[in-house]
């Protein structure tokens, strides 16, 4: 049957507990810092402007075929 604890009762370190503690630490990667990022305009025109370039060479290209 199960006893209740009183309010003197002091909890016993478990040798689980603490092995559960020091292998989170082994797991848990540290904060990595924010890398910088790209701005915002650049991120969005690059794309588009890349894109733009690669449709005119296929089409150039599309046109001297045919």
């Amino acid at each position: 049957m199960a006893r209740l604890a009183d309010e003197l009762a002091v909890p016993a370190p478990s040798p689980v507990h603490q092995l559960q503690a020091e292998l989170v630490q082994l797991i848990v990667p540290p904060e990595a810092e924010a890398e910088q990022l790209y701005p915002g305009w650049f991120r969005l025109a690059f794309p588009l402007a890349s894109s733009l370039l690669l449709w005119a060479a296929i089409l150039w290209g599309a046109s001297h075929l045919a």
